[in-house]
């Protein structure tokens, strides 16, 4: 959205933006302010405070970790009935916000609906404020769309519905019960009838014809929008030092109720047997993964946690091979690919279904190897790449 709106403003248009107000101690959603510097001044943004689940997280998480600082000023040693300490209560609090995913039937549109009774109060404000020719709303998260189309009732505004994946028609929305899949999709068959537009962003031409098949819509109401922006700047920082042997490195999130799911990988590395095989992963933390790693005892592999977008892609520049999981449906494609295209190291990609737009671009342009996500598969691909390093030929 940050090139969207410099684009506009070099056409000498005048935009507004409407967005969270980020919180610095927040388990998830974190905000890299150097990004800022990809935003005109120009552009007038507006920011609405998160909603009272994501403020009282983040409040619960700077309460533990100035108790842990005043534990460790008054205690030297609690020996076995030692309280649980900052970090845990951390990995506490994290885990219990991880585990919304329990009553996420209910969170409809997303789990940011807390959030939308501010935004849309802010969004009303500035629509009664000046005379606004198009309103664009981007999703995911999906309640953008819903603060649009409350915020635009009644007023005869233009209202673009843009999608960097699909919604109602997406197969992560599969994984949720049958009444919920419903009302997500009778709420994304009425955004879609309202908006005056809808597009579609990057190379998902699937749902150009998914989505007005499932809603009854004009196909020509779509447009597809296929783009990627790489900022040369973060390109051509320091690199981390490389390792010696096959290094592998994630940036991002594992999504496995999609089938994105790195246990089959975790244990390919195990079954392997070479003490030469890494993994780094940096993103949001998940610690079903980081449990099974510790319960399987599964080598070699370390979860970095969140990190600044320049961090993530010095460690991209720094791999042996860069690791991918791609979407089934054909519905998506994780912008990180356009990235590791940028670092020009090589690629495994997961990939999940014939439809994989991911595995078929990795392929297209000869980046590296793809397999399905299968313990062998995985275990074969990964022999052939340390192979590979080892004799220069990677």
């Amino acid at each position: 959205m940050a090139e969207l709106s410099k684009a506009m403003v070099a056409h000498g248009h005048e935009v507004n933006v409407l967005t969270i107000a980020p919180i610095a101690s927040h388990p998830v959603y974190k905000f890299d302010f150097q990004e800022m510097r990809h935003v005109f001044a120009k552009v007038n943004i507006h920011r609405v405070a998160m909603g009272p689940v994501n403020r009282l997280t983040s409040r619960m998480l700077r309460v533990f970790a100035r108790s842990e600082k005043d534990q460790d000023e008054r205690t030297e040693n609690y020996g076995a009935s030692r309280p649980p300490t900052g970090a845990q209560r951390l990995s506490i609090v994290e885990r219990l916000y991880n585990a919304r995913k329990l009553v996420q039937p209910f969170l409809i549109p997303d789990a940011n609906i807390d959030w939308i009774p501010l935004a849309l109060l802010e969004a009303r404000r500035v629509l009664n404020k000046e005379r606004y020719d198009i309103v664009a709303s981007f999703g995911y998260p999906h309640s953008t769309h819903a603060v649009a189309y409350l915020a635009l009732r009644g007023k005869d505004i233009s209202w673009v519905m843009m999608h960097a994946e699909g919604w109602g028609t997406s197969p992560g929305i599969e994984q949720l019960p049958r009444w919920s899949r419903r009302l997500h999709r009778i709420l994304d068959c009425k955004f879609s009838h309202a908006a005056s537009r809808i597009v579609v962003c990057g190379c998902a031409e699937g749902l150009l014809t998914r989505i007005p098949e499932a809603y009854g819509i004009d196909p020509g109401k779509l447009w597809l929008a296929q783009f990627a922006f790489a900022d040369s700047a973060g390109l051509e920082s320091p690199r981390v030092p490389q390792r010696i042997g096959l290094h592998l490195v994630f940036t991002g999130t594992f999504y496995p109720e999609t089938g994105q799911d790195p246990r089959e990988l975790f244990e390919a590395m195990k079954s392997c047997g070479r003490g030469d095989i890494s993994l780094s992963i940096l993103g949001r933390p998940n610690h079903l993964f980081e449990d099974y790693v510790k319960a399987q005892a599964i080598p070699h592999v370390e979860f970095l946690g969140w990190s600044s977008r320049d961090e993530a892609l010095r460690h991209q520049r720094s791999a042996k091979v860069l690791l991918v999981y791609g979407h089934g449906g054909g519905q998506q494609i994780p912008t990180k690919l356009y990235e590791y295209f940028g670092a020009c190291r090589p690629i495994l990609c997961v990939g999940l279904d014939n439809e994989d737009l991911t595995a078929r671009l990795v392929l297209r342009h000869n980046r590296g190897m793809v397999v399905p996500n299968l313990r062998e598969r995985i275990k074969n691909a990964l022999s052939s790449l340390a192979m590979m390093d080892a004799n220069g030929t990677l």
